[in-house]
């Protein structure tokens, strides 16, 4: 259940809806998010997002995390060798993001099982509330979907810490 854990101050701090460019409003599974990408630089990051509202380090299920913070979505890098090079996943719980096909924050289950290619619910031990579009649990470019009440309440892009 750490996956739904880690990362937690991020997805907190991810609830206000920003005005973004239009073209940073889409969510593409694997991919991106906000035009940001799993494996991206801090620079990189302020160069397509723009300076954070906060950034904050602390220390989660997977060792010294550093968090952008921008109205929408948060950035969390993880740390390697003391630096935090590359982002290791990015997080909304805003309904401002959304798929080609309309998926987001907001959508129900089956919305998401249709609009989403590839996308299985349960998949590699999770609980059903869980839904991914990816590989395996380590893919670095996986999306997990977390769905509460039937909706998904928060989009993960990114590495998915056990």
């Amino acid at each position: 259940m750490l996956v739904a854990l880690c990362g937690v101050a991020a997805l907190a701090a991810t609830s206000v809806a920003g005005a973004a460019p239009a073209k940073c409003k889409l969510l593409v599974p694997g991919r991106s998010l906000a035009c940001v990408s799993v494996g991206m630089s801090q620079a990189q990051v302020r160069a397509a997002a723009g300076k954070p509202v906060e950034v904050a380090k602390a220390t989660g299920c997977c060792g010294q995390i550093l968090t952008f913070t921008y109205h929408g979505f948060g950035v969390s890098f993880l740390a390697s060798h003391g630096t935090f090079r590359r982002i290791g996943w990015v997080v909304t719980t805003s309904r401002l993001y959304r798929t080609a096909t309309g998926v987001g924050v907001g959508s129900t289950r089956a919305q998401l099982l249709a609009g989403v290619k590839g996308v299985r619910c349960g998949a590699f031990g999770l609980a059903k509330g869980f839904c991914v579009a990816g590989k395996a649990l380590d893919d670095p470019r996986q999306t997990l979907f977390m769905l509460r009440n039937g909706r998904v309440a928060w989009v993960r892009l990114g590495f998915q810490p056990e």
